[in-house]
């Protein structure tokens, strides 16, 4: 172990157990299993012994295992919390936990932060330490560890168990001054404990060794010092049953030593590189939940492992990327038109996420015949799509940009044929994993006939173009076939362009109707491909069971139709389409036995009708839900939404409540509520947010003089915020007279508050208390929407704020002007 000093008077009733002798190896040992005998004194490699409770035993258990959570914020343990832990709260099975280095990003006051978060999952948790993890400027490799000896515990510690035998390294060996500034490998007292434990252990028994550093060396560099590999396999050689967890790389892959490494057991050592929690250290563009993307370079998403560990050495293991409801193995990539008759040179990829060089991966087309496909040593077409998108931008997309695609160990490619009819053809594609059996995925693409390819003029970046489309593909396949006429008409009606191309639409309709592949393929007609990641479809799995039986709508979809379009009518009477809404509904939500004999497309659209006035009858949608509930199919969104009725009617303790009984559906936190005014004010208020996002304080907003007002609240609107962030004209003027309000709680998402204010720190989010005190702005609430107010009356208007800046930027600036907050120019 490393050495520290401890002052013994002072420190030891704050000291940890383990802390009593901090030269031995804390061995826990499960009950019942026998509790040895102390080894070794005080020496270097002894051993202290502890009684824990039991956990990973019976037939089978699973262990959690996290790869590089690397935090650097606290926006980044945010996101280590709602995309790793917060989905697994309540609904993993697993008896132990383990996570394999670079907790944090060089950021060790962080270090307890990611154990609290972590250990909310209540299972016992192994730590190792990763090169991040060190302390900065550490003088020697023995003082490297301070940091995390305080907050986490032993950088080396061991598990024994009634099904495994685990251990867990600090294999990162600092070397001051040098570059590189480490290295992996163990120090002598790490050995001195092997050769004291290992002998004691069972060999019918798996042993887990768990560690930063891979043991492999990679691009031909010295990765693990040699000499300490080969004195570990010498140590290991006579257990059969031996599995070795390593992570540090942020990609992928499953190793195999023999020989040529230095292994000389009867059969290869397998060593799993894990996954990062973090993915690409938590970059890329965010998603609907404000998460980064956080692919990692071969294509992986982030995600975490699960380890089964079994009777006699067995063991399994599963790979599952962070709030994927699908549990995908496998990621699909492939072209979504060809020309009919064109030479074969375009495949299908897939990158199989568990794949090594022994997986067999096979596809077929229109459920013909199974034909091979060929592993490939190349990046992953999908994150270089992402690249292109990240290079063509004219902003940053994400915090940071996603990785550089890297050559993917587990990409496999089969060429599409062209040959087939004009149409959309399904490619369907398997692999053959090693623990899970067959898994599968499934895409689609398009052959043309070269005339239509020609006139096909995509992307839509019109009213016009779109009509034009519509016109010549009348009687040809579109990704809009898919969408029942109402549900088409609605998606079409809601389409708002603007001068660059398409600038909003509703997601309704495409999350009830669609799947996630064939939302990308209707929003990649407008070139607005990227913003599919942010519409949760209701069918994760394929489509729903209702599809080729929902072109004759039913009567509570026709009702709903008429009201949505009667809501969306300019100057739509809110009182009028209360009473119809009622009139459709009647008494059905509050009589279980017939919403039990609804269809569920036509539950669905009930639940969508009562929520087109978010003041509604909230105990109607309320039952509602708890149907969709009982039959399996009600979706975190339909959970939420119940959530934002509550708050927006003021309900907070039952908000607070529903979000405590249901936290897998990843409902906001519930803050603190601070309201001195009551039901009344003397002007318009806001709901401010302290700087944690805990409490929610209401505010009289003073409009005298001369003040802008922004409605925000969608990505265009953060695209506006960090643009004038950065203007160093604009930017000095609003950070001085703007605020950024958004829609009441209930009408924002709490989170995605939490978020906006996280990054923009000169344009706080301010969400209005109720619109009836906000006469001077639209009911539509534009976004973003530049409204410049003096004396609380409204005297400049520009809306929108399409990418390119320079399209609104200089109208904003005149605006500014005019008013007197910019000297004109």
């Amino acid at each position: 172990m490393r050495r520290f000093l401890i002052l013994a008077v002072l420190l030891s009733a704050a000291l940890p157990a383990w802390a009593d002798a901090p030269e031995c190896v804390p061995v826990d040992v499960e009950a019942p299993l026998a509790l040895p005998r102390a080894q070794g004194g005080q020496g270097a490699g002894c051993i202290a012994y502890r009684r824990v409770a039991r956990g990973v035993e019976g037939d089978a258990a699973q262990v959690l295992v996290f790869g590089d959570p690397q935090v650097k914020s606290d926006d980044d343990v945010d996101y280590f919390r709602r995309d790793i832990v917060q989905p697994l709260q309540g609904r993993h099975a697993a008896r132990l936990g383990i996570t394999l280095g670079d907790l944090v990003d060089d950021t060790p006051a962080l270090l307890p932060a990611v154990k609290r978060t972590t250990e909310t999952l209540g299972v016992p948790w192994l730590y190792a330490p990763g090169n991040h993890d060190v302390d900065a400027g550490a003088a020697s490799d023995e003082a490297s560890l301070s940091a995390f000896h305080r907050a986490i515990g032993p950088d080396t510690r061991a598990r024994e168990t009634a099904l495994a035998n685990f251990v867990v390294f600090d294999d990162v060996v600092v070397l001051p001054g040098q570059k590189p500034a480490y290295v992996g490998g163990l120090r002598a007292e790490q050995f001195a404990f092997l050769e004291r434990w290992l002998p004691t252990l069972p060999k019918d028994r798996l042993l887990v060794l768990a560690m930063h550093i891979p043991l492999f060396d990679k691009d031909g560099r010295e990765t693990f010092r040699h000499a300490d590999r080969t004195r570990l396999f010498a140590l290991l050689k006579d257990f059969p049953h031996v599995l070795v967890l390593s992570a540090h790389s942020h990609t992928q892959q499953h190793v195999f030593h023999g020989a040529a490494s230095g292994w000389q057991g009867e059969a290869p050592l397998h060593e799993y590189n894990v996954g990062a929690a973090c993915g690409a250290y938590w970059s890329g563009a965010k998603d609907a939940d404000g998460i980064p993307d956080a692919t990692m370079p071969d294509g992986t998403p982030n995600g975490y492992a699960v380890l089964t560990v079994k009777r006699g050495g067995d063991y399994a293991l599963a790979w599952h990327n962070a709030r994927d409801a699908a549990d995908s193995q496998i990621g699909l990539h492939a072209p979504k038109v060809l020309r009919r008759g064109a030479y074969p040179a375009w495949g299908v990829f897939a990158n199989v996420y568990m794949g090594d060089d022994d997986t067999r991966v096979e596809f077929r087309v229109d459920g013909g015949d199974w034909m091979p496909m060929k592993k490939v040593l190349q990046p992953d077409p999908n994150l270089m799509a992402e690249n292109r998108r990240d290079d063509e931008a004219e902003a940053l997309r994400g915090f940071d940009r996603s990785p550089e695609a890297e050559t993917s160990t587990h990409l496999w490619r089969g060429a599409l044929p062209t040959k087939l009819a004009a149409g959309e053809h399904r490619v369907e594609v398997r692999a053959f994993d090693r623990w899970r059996g067959e898994v599968r995925a499934n895409t689609t693409y398009r052959l043309l006939e070269s005339e239509a390819a020609d006139s096909a003029q995509l992307p839509l970046r019109s009213q016009a173009a779109l009509d034009a489309y519509l016109a010549t593909h009348a009687d040809r396949a579109t990704p809009f076939d898919p969408l029942p006429p109402l549900a088409r008409a609605r998606f079409l009606s809601s389409l708002r362009f603007g001068s660059k191309g398409l600038v909003g639409f509703d997601t309704r309709d495409l999350a009830t109707e669609l799947t996630p592949p064939e939302i990308e393929r209707v929003l990649a007609l407008f070139d607005a491909a990227d913003y599919a990641k942010m519409v949760r479809s209701r069918h994760p799995f394929g489509p729903p069971t209702w599809r080729g039986h929902a072109d004759a709508p039913g009567r509570i979809e026709t009702g709903f139709d008429a009201l949505y379009r009667m809501q969306r009518a300019e100057g739509g009477d809110v009182q009028a389409l209360q009473e119809r809404i009622a009139a459709l509904v009647g008494d059905l939500p509050r009589q279980p036995d017939a919403l039990r004999a609804l269809p569920e497309r036509e539950l669905i659209h009930l639940l969508r009708a009562l929520d087109l006035l978010p003041e509604g009858d909230l105990d109607a949608r309320r039952a509602v839900v708890a149907e969709m509930q009982r039959r399996g199919i009600a979706q975190p969104d339909d959970l939420r939404q119940i959530y934002d009725a509550l708050l927006l009617a003021r309900r907070f303790d039952e908000a607070a409540r529903h979000a405590a009984a249901h936290p897998q559906a990843g409902l906001p936190m519930m803050p603190a509520i601070v309201n001195a005014f009551g039901t009344h004010a003397s002007g318009p208020t806001v709901w401010r947010s302290s700087a944690d996002g805990a409490t929610l304080t209401r505010t009289l907003l003073d409009t005298r003089g001369t003040t802008i007002l922004v409605t925000a609240g969608c990505h265009f609107s953060a695209d506006a915020a960090e643009d004038i962030g950065r203007d160093p004209l604009l930017g000095p003027v609003f950070a001085a007279h703007a605020h950024w309000l958004m829609l009441p709680p209930g009408r924002e998402d709490l989170d995605a508050v939490r978020d906006w204010n996280r990054r923009f720190p000169a344009a706080q989010a301010e969400l209005i208390h109720a619109s009836e005190e906000w006469p001077q702005l639209p009911a539509d609430w534009p976004m973003p929407g530049f409204f410049i107010v003096r004396d609380g009356k409204v005297v400049e208007r520009i809306v929108g704020w399409p990418r390119d800046p320079a399209d609104n930027r200089q109208p904003l600036i005149d605006a500014l002007a005019r008013a007197g907050l910019l000297e004109k120019r």
